[in-house]
């Protein structure tokens, strides 16, 4: 059994002063880069529950596939935000 990517929606870092800001440009990297790790780590999985009928692989790759839609999502938003604002 493999380890699902945790999710996390901004990456945040502490200034010098003390306050927060976000590096959404990283984070949608880091997302790209989720997305392509989570599509070969469920990819087990879907050959399990396809060739050998294991119902729990197919729970898992649901699963898997739930958190790629809201990675993908995220991406998605990032692109048409930056899209629109040239």
């Amino acid at each position: 059994m493999h380890k699902f990517i945790p999710l996390k929606k901004l990456n945040i870092m502490e200034t010098a002063a003390g306050s927060f800001h976000t590096t959404k440009k990283n984070n949608i990297m880091e997302n790209f880069q989720k997305v392509k790790e989570l599509v070969a780590s469920i990819e087990s999985d879907a050959e399990k529950f396809y060739n050998r009928a294991n119902n729990a692989a197919g729970t898992r790759l649901r699963k898997g596939l739930q958190e790629l839609k809201v990675l993908a999502t995220e991406i998605r938003k990032d692109v048409t935000e930056r899209k629109n604002s040239k």
